[in-house]
Order: structure tokens, then sequence, then C-alpha cells
């Protein structure tokens, strides 16, 4: 068994690869490379996820697990984009439990609602929800 925490995964489309627990940054490999959207709408949804990311890490060790919810939805959305056609009815669950989850944590870090306001936003327009 190794205990190497660097895992490097390339070629694979429209598969879910599970490498055990995600301690490092996800927003930063993400492309929606298949996504039919102009580049810099991509560039703005991407940046939103990073800006979350970011957000929720900074959230205090008592919320460990309203983070791990926040990333979990917040990748559910990201696997719903990545498709050449987006899976709507995935992404629009993922866009409300997002919400939901950002709500949850909004009276510690009201910025994560925010970011989260407006990657479903984006998202409704990107789309087309």
């Amino acid at each position: 068994m190794t205990t190497d925490k660097n895992t490097n995964i390339s070629g694979i489309h429209g598969s879910i690869v599970n490498t055990g627990p995600v301690s490092g940054n996800i927003a930063n490999i993400v492309t929606l490379a298949g996504l039919n959207a102009k580049s810099n709408e991509k560039e703005e949804l991407v940046t939103l996820f990073q800006k979350l990311e970011a957000e929720i890490k900074k959230l205090p060790d008592d919320k460990k697990d309203a983070a791990e919810t926040l990333l979990d939805r917040l990748n559910l959305i990201i696997r719903g984009l990545e498709r050449q056609d987006p899976d709507k009815e995935v992404v629009k669950f993922g866009i409300e439990s997002l919400k939901k989850a950002a709500e949850n944590v909004a009276s510690v870090m009201p910025t994560i609602l925010a970011i989260a306001l407006d990657i479903a936003s984006k998202i409704r327009t990107v789309v087309q929800l």
C-alpha cells in the first residue's frame, strides 16, 4: 500500500474516478472543456468555483462537515457541467443543494452564500436552465 498523496490522472472523460479523500484544490483542475459555452463564460465559472473553494477552506474546524458538503455539491455541479450536453437535472439539483448548504454557513461566512448565488445565476444563464 502506498502513502503517496500525489495522484496524476489524465485522458479520462465522462468517468468518475475515486482516488480517496480530496484534500487539495479541486477547482484548480476544472476546465469545463466539454461545456458548449463561450470561453469567457467558462473562465468566469471556474473563477467563481475557485473563489468558493477558497472561502470554504476558511471555515472554522467546527464546520468541517459543512465544508465537505459544500465541496461535494460543487463537485456535483462541475460533473454535470463538464459534459458537452450538460445534465440539466443534475446541475439544477446541484445548484439547489449548494445554495442550501451555503445558507447553513451564512451566519459564519456570508461570502459563501453570495458566491453560491453568483454561481447559480451564472450557470442558469450559460446552460439556460
